[in-house]
């Protein structure tokens, strides 16, 4: 009996510990895209609703308020003072975010918004 048991929680361990990660698991946590160029980088911090976003090009602190459509899919509204300085972004603007793949520590998503014709496709790295 003593190695049924052994053998049964080794066999739970292993499938705990083997699960692929899903989108869940991004859905909080520090990240970071890195640019084509590599010296280009946007650093994010995503924790329930609310998004912080720093880029190497900016001193700006950019504040997104975070709802999730899916597991897979998200939308990103600036919240009122991101929108006091970025005033190309119109009221009632927002993107959406697609989960497009998942790997052991990043993301790739696709990137869309309702105000224009655009599409970005970026990796995000988990950083914690």
């Amino acid at each position: 009996m003593k190695y049924i048991l052994t053998f049964f929680f080794l066999c739970i361990s292993a499938i705990l510990f083997g699960q692929k990660p899903t989108c869940k698991t991004f859905k909080d946590g520090e990240f970071k895209i890195i640019n084509d160029s590599k010296s280009d980088w946007t650093w994010i911090k995503r924790e329930g609703n609310l998004q912080i976003e720093k880029s190497s090009q900016s001193s700006a602190k950019i504040e997104l308020i975070v709802e999730w459509i899916d597991e897979c899919t998200y939308t990103l509204t600036p919240k009122d003072r991101t929108l006091k300085e970025f005033e190309w972004v119109p009221i009632g603007g927002y993107l959406i975010v697609e989960i497009i793949e998942v790997k052991a520590n990043s993301y790739i998503q696709k990137t869309t918004c309702n105000f224009a014709e655009i599409e970005y496709i970026s990796e995000m790295i988990k950083l914690d």
